[in-house]
């Protein structure tokens, strides 16, 4: 990064602070529009513009008197189709909102991984360190696991050619690029405590308990990258108090310029833990989480030999919106005076059946289940994260996320989806899988990745996150779990020797 854009990016990140804060006015807009204009006429000398067959297009949408950045709108429907992820990576750096409607995970997974790295290449020219920003959930699992696998596939030659091949980077510029991730940021955990994870251990009565945490899911993600914890900068920690664990984080993250920031979205439309209520453009906080997104999240807070929670309430409560588990039980009641199975159940008929009769008992272990969970939680705020991160790239996919990617996407900006916030960024791309694409309407204003299955062959062949979700599914195992079991599988092998 030049010296230049880490001044202009300074400058907008205290600027920015006016409107996280609500203090903004004529002046601050007039201000905050010529750096944003000053900071693209530094991506370009980096290389990165607006490519060649797109147009600008301002929206009408504003909040806080800022309005929601440029889109990029295909000339023609034939313009707006991709058919290379250099294009796809060419398109997601450029200056504005962009959404980019993807085939499947491994499509997002590649766009995601390639931009970044080119992102890092460009930099790297200037800038010897960049900080990266990694999301938390099941969205972005295997794109994390990616990073993670990164630096020990390279020491095989075979593995090293097939990257190389797929990402166009050679090896040994790709080893470089890795070493410049010098921090990681994480952008949310739950709200343990000393105190809540001693209550936590006598409610559930594990003799040897440790509380599912993203920064330990994401430190056995990215220890072969970082090789030290300390640069892994996360909002948990074991201090007496949620607030001072939020105090603690935003010491270390005040004086950060994030290179590239990654989102994925909730079903209930959160970015980070920015739930619905909470200011689109709201500091890094504190939050109180809904059910919805605690039904979301149970597999995590399963004992090895439980049996998994079926998700027919969450794709109900995700449908319908609803974040009470009282209001679902009365809407799941109703559901269930139906003959045939609504699809976005996702049950056949068969398994419909059979849950009208059971119904009660799986109700009753969801609720058990859901007790374990912490109701807060620490988060980035959409609008922090704003100010201090230079490109923001948001992922969703699977059906039940389609009202929430909707709301998101085409919503008022506001507090009923925070994330919606973030179409305000200069510089954003949603990547979208198709499933969870289908209730999007404004479709002429999007790209649609169209590869031939073998561009993305071997990405599919190393983001193995799936083999092991089915193999997690018939042993019973959550994410971190299946995270430790892939690692230990490369402990002995890493990039640095």
């Amino acid at each position: 990064m030049s010296s230049d854009l880490n001044r202009l990016m300074a400058s907008w990140k205290q600027e920015w602070g006016k409107v996280v804060r609500g203090k903004i006015d004529k002046k601050t807009n007039e201000k905050l529009d010529y750096l944003n204009n000053q900071i693209n006429e530094q991506w370009k000398k980096l290389g990165w513009e607006i490519p060649k067959g797109v147009v600008e297009k301002e929206s009408t949408n504003e909040w806080r008197g800022r309005r929601e950045t440029v889109s990029l709108v295909p000339i023609t429907k034939q313009d707006g189709e991709i058919t290379s992820l250099m294009r796809a990576v060419e398109l997601a750096l450029a200056p504005g909102k962009k959404v980019i409607i993807v085939k499947d995970r491994a499509q997002m997974t590649a766009v995601a991984l390639m931009t970044n790295l080119y992102l890092f290449k460009t930099l790297n020219e200037r800038y010897k360190r960049v900080v990266k920003g990694t999301a938390t959930g099941a969205t972005t699992m295997s794109l994390r696991m990616l990073w993670g696998l990164l630096p020990s596939l390279l020491t095989s030659d075979k593995e090293a050619l097939e990257l190389v091949k797929a990402i166009g980077i050679e090896s040994a510029e790709l080893k470089q690029l890795l070493k410049m991730i010098s921090k990681v940021v994480t952008l949310d955990d739950y709200g343990w405590t000393k105190e809540s994870i001693e209550t936590d251990r006598q409610l559930i009565g594990w003799e040897k308990m440790i509380p599912y945490t993203y920064r330990e899911e994401q430190w056995t993600l990215w220890k072969y990258l970082l090789r030290d914890r300390k640069r892994l900068i996360s909002p948990m920690s074991e201090k007496k108090s949620t607030e001072e664990i939020l105090r603690g984080f935003r010491n270390k993250t005040s004086k950060l310029i994030v290179a590239a920031q990654d989102w994925g979205v909730g079903s209930d439309g959160h970015g980070g833990f920015n739930e619905p209520g909470y200011d689109p453009f709201s500091p890094d906080q504190v939050v109180t989480l809904n059910d919805l997104t605690l039904i979301q999240n149970i597999t995590g807070f399963l004992r090895p030999e439980e049996r998994r929670v079926s998700m027919i309430f969450r794709n109900l409560a995700a449908e319908k919106q609803i974040y009470d588990l009282n209001k679902l039980k009365i809407e799941f009641e109703k559901e269930l005076k139906a003959k045939v199975s609504p699809s976005y159940l996702g049950v056949t008929q068969k398994q419909w059946e059979e849950i009208k009769k059971h119904y009660l008992e799986e109700w009753d272990y969801l609720n058990k289940i859901i007790k374990r969970i912490p109701k807060q939680a620490i988060t980035q705020g959409v609008g922090d994260s704003i100010g201090r991160v230079m490109f923001h790239q948001f992922m969703a996919d699977k059906p039940h996320k389609a009202r929430a990617v909707e709301r998101v996407l085409e919503g008022k900006i506001g507090r009923e989806a925070p994330a919606t916030g973030l179409r305000m960024a200069p510089r954003v791309v949603f990547l979208v899988t198709q499933n969870s694409a289908h209730y999007l309407k404004d479709t002429d204003k999007y790209f649609y990745l169209n590869l031939d299955q073998e561009d993305t062959k071997s990405f599919e062949d190393k983001v193995i996150y799936e083999e092991y979700v089915r193999r997690g599914k018939a042993n019973g195992k959550n994410n971190w779990q299946l995270a430790a079991e892939l690692n230990e599988q490369v402990e002995s092998v890493s990039v640095w020797g």
